[in-house]
């Protein structure tokens, strides 16, 4: 990864960080609320990836 790149994904965390007034309890409180927002279709991208996935043969 380039110091540039490394750069931009420090500051997109400070800018996530800053959103949140810097309180990791606000920012996964907004997490958990987006996960039960998107309940459902998280189930469904779940059951897809199970159903998708080969048996992994017994050795």
């Amino acid at each position: 990864m380039t110091d540039e790149a490394i750069a931009d994904l420090r500051e997109i965390r400070h800018q996530i960080s800053q959103e949140f007034d810097h309180d990791p309890k606000k920012y996964l409180a907004y997490l958990q609320q987006q996960n039960y927002k998107y309940a459902a279709q998280i189930e469904l991208y779940q059951q897809l990836v199970q159903s998708s996935v080969p048996p992994t043969p017994p050795r």
